[in-house]
């Protein structure tokens, strides 16, 4: 069985959690989506421990989006977590946020995103960014996908 693309959001908002989850579908990267709706969850899931034990039924992700406004372990906290646990460091993590505040695009560097990008708010931009974001990681992990999309599009 062929190891899936795996994409890990963390996300407090259930409405983000599912235009995320539609956006992606409608991204043409094959590849499975795993949800953690707080900062708490989601270190659990990346540790595998807890809930998400189970590799085989939660494996680790290969991307991580993330939301730096959640209550409790917000985003920030997260980002920091992964950045100073060894296993997870070199884990790429793309924020995905509403603030437009540039204090919290500037923090979130500081703490080792590899990217920053405002939520968009039109369903179409949402799809086009997520490829623009994904393809390149998917590609690492996976090869050039570039070729088999377009022989579909035929």
């Amino acid at each position: 069985m062929t190891r899936k693309f795996c994409v890990l959001l963390v996300d407090d908002d259930y409405n983000d959690r599912l235009l995320f989850e539609s956006a992606f579908g409608q991204s043409g990267l094959h590849g499975q989506l795993f949800e953690a709706n707080d900062g708490v969850a989601a270190i659990d899931y990346l540790l595998g421990q807890g809930l998400y034990d189970d590799r085989i039924k939660f494996p680790f992700p290969d991307v991580v989006f993330l939301d730096l406004k959640m209550p409790g372990m917000d985003g920030f906290a997260v980002l920091k977590q992964i950045r100073l646990t060894a296993a997870l460091k070199d884990l790429p993590v793309m924020v995905l946020s509403n603030s437009r505040l540039e204090s919290d695009v500037k923090t979130a560097y500081a703490l080792g995103a590899n990217a920053v990008h405002q939520k968009p708010s039109r369903f179409l931009d949402f799809v086009n960014l997520l490829r623009t974001l994904l393809t390149p990681w998917h590609r690492v992990y996976f090869g050039d996908t570039s070729r088999k999309s377009s022989e579909s599009s035929r």
